[in-house]
């Protein structure tokens, strides 16, 4: 799973997967070869040596991410204060319990997905829903005092991505989840 979430950025070597990993190559070269004899990584030559990346239109890759990424989210509440642990479950269960049908992408950025938050901390996400549904969410996510949520439709997302502005980065380094989950 590491291994996974590592190459969720793009390609890697064996070698920098070892070292980002802290991880012997060995066991590394070995995990990669069975991930790619599974179908899931594949291999290719680049200057700087063989390179390994995900298969990212395969259906079990998909599921491994968002997995990856629910692991993610998870050991970022346990060493979070229980304040803002509070407000980040608190706008997970405001969708599950309001908008069970909705699919949205939910992007937990800054310190807290860091998993650097501290006692002043607040909690900030990015909600991406349906044009026709963002006042809809913003009136019923109004009452999240203890998190900043923004919301914003599916068009505007992808044309924020295109920019590559730092505010879109600084969400897509942050923890993606897809709810409902």
């Amino acid at each position: 799973m590491l291994i996974v979430g590592e190459l969720k950025a793009g390609e890697k070597t064996a070698a920098e997967l070892s070292k980002d990993l802290e991880l012997p190559y060995n066991l590394v070269y070995r995990r990669l070869k069975k991930l790619e004899s599974a179908g899931l990584v594949s291999h290719g030559e680049k200057k700087k040596g063989i390179t390994f990346s995900l298969n990212s239109r395969d259906p079990a890759v998909r599921c491994l991410l968002r997995f990856h990424e629910v692991l993610r989210f998870r050991e970022v509440l346990q060493t979070a204060n229980p304040r803002v642990r509070a407000a980040a479950i608190e706008v997970i269960e405001t969708f599950e319990e309001k908008f069970p049908d909705l699919a949205v992408d939910l992007f937990f950025y800054g310190s807290f997905a860091k998993g650097t938050s501290r006692r002043g901390s607040d909690v900030d996400a990015l909600v991406v829903v349906p044009e026709e549904r963002v006042k809809e969410v913003e009136k019923e996510i109004a009452d999240i005092i203890t998190a900043h949520v923004f919301v914003m439709d599916r068009k505007m997302f992808e044309e924020k991505k295109r920019e590559a502005g730092p505010y879109v980065r600084s969400v897509l380094a942050g923890i993606h989840l897809r709810l409902p989950l």
